[in-house]
């Protein structure tokens, strides 16, 4: 009788300390917008503007939902918020806290966008504490790209977009994103 209550007793606790477990163990999520960022883009306080209400975008031939946006400049136009065919990119370096390995990103150009034409070309840098770990090239037309970047063990991670164009003055649209978790 004694063996069958401690076995009983034995099982309740385990019951009781496997779900705090399952809980511990799951991967924390969040975004990179919600982290202390700070701006590396003379003139601009925040080039990472996060959307509090998303807004619907066109990404090639499919539309999305854009969280956030990357920006060095504000036309003062129709056009809103862009990427300034200039010598200073749109820069924003944000803080991690430890325990994430992994930076999820979305992103393209809006085609609805009334700057720039089919010819915008943006280059997107990743770094993870000051070392470049991954670049992508955006063109107007593509469909929205998907990229995981490995930042395991990093303290800061850097964004950098920058318009590269054929014709000097011709402004980019700016780098909508559809995703921007960390995990």
């Amino acid at each position: 009788m004694l063996l069958k209550n401690r076995l009983a007793i034995g099982t309740a606790i385990l019951a009781w300390l496997l779900p705090a477990t399952a809980i511990k163990g799951q991967p924390k999520l969040s975004y990179l917008f919600n982290l202390e960022c700070r701006s590396a883009t003379p003139g601009v306080e925040q080039p990472l503007k996060h959307l509090d209400r998303s807004q619907s975008i066109t990404v090639g031939r499919n539309s999305g939902s854009e969280i956030a946006y990357l920006y060095n400049m504000y036309a003062a136009e129709e056009s809103g918020d862009i990427l300034d065919n200039s010598e200073v990119p749109a820069e924003v370096v944000c803080i991690l806290p430890s325990g994430f390995s992994q930076l999820n990103l979305g992103f393209g150009l809006d085609r609805r966008s009334k700057v720039g034409d089919k010819e915008d070309i943006v280059l997107l840098e990743v770094y993870a504490d000051e070392k470049l770990v991954g670049q992508k090239y955006i063109r107007r037309q593509e469909n929205e790209q998907k990229w995981s970047v490995n930042i395991q063990n990093a303290q800061k991670v850097t964004l950098k977009a920058d318009c590269i164009h054929p014709v000097w003055w011709n402004n980019c649209p700016r780098l909508s994103f559809t995703d921007m978790s960390l995990n």
